[in-house]
């Protein structure tokens, strides 16, 4: 069960920051995540469509959790040490991270070798269309990106079926850029 406990601006484009208390291994966890504009859904139907992800997060920070020291020690300015607790929340906390930053570059890259025709990669190939999109890729540059294939399809350089193949594999890791209407 997840239950929306505040809605926030953050400092990512295009997305807010909403916080929720989520159900997982018997306990409720008072996590967040960033979350894009939602388009034909509620913000309800979004949290539950990905609370597989969150309950996975919270999994894999609760393994690290149960094997970290529960101590540290702290160097106090008169030479002596101390001994602090560990709290749990500075192990299990939501990873925010947005689609687009998750993005294997590799497998992305692979993926579109695959499904364009070979004559017509080699054709972008030669127009170092692939290795600009790989640089703000990398950066990573999302607005950048988007802005870079569209004019590349305003100029014709790209047509509409080179689009759909791009935006499919985009989506095929999760990020929707938004370039097919």
């Amino acid at each position: 069960m997840i239950e929306v406990t505040g809605i926030s601006n953050s400092e990512v484009e295009d997305r807010s920051l909403v916080y929720f208390n989520i159900d997982a291994n018997n306990l409720t966890y008072a996590w967040k995540a960033l979350v894009p504009p939602l388009d034909g859904v509620t913000l309800g139907q979004y949290l539950d469509d990905n609370s597989a992800a969150y309950i996975a997060d919270i999994d894999a920070k609760e393994a690290i959790w149960l094997v970290c020291p529960k101590e540290r020690e702290v160097h106090m300015p008169d030479g002596s040490i101390v001994m602090v607790p560990v709290l749990k929340e500075e192990v299990v906390f939501p990873t925010l991270q947005t689609p687009f930053e998750k993005l294997n570059v590799k497998k992305f890259f692979g993926r579109l070798i695959q499904e364009f025709a070979d004559e017509r990669w080699y054709i972008l190939s030669k127009l170092g269309i692939g290795w600009t999109m790989q640089r703000l890729i990398e950066y990573p540059n999302e607005t950048g990106l988007k802005a870079y294939i569209l004019s590349l399809s305003a100029d014709e350089t790209l047509n509409s079926s080179d689009i759909a193949i791009i935006d499919l594999v985009f989506k095929e890791q999760g990020v929707d850029m938004g370039i097919v209407a």
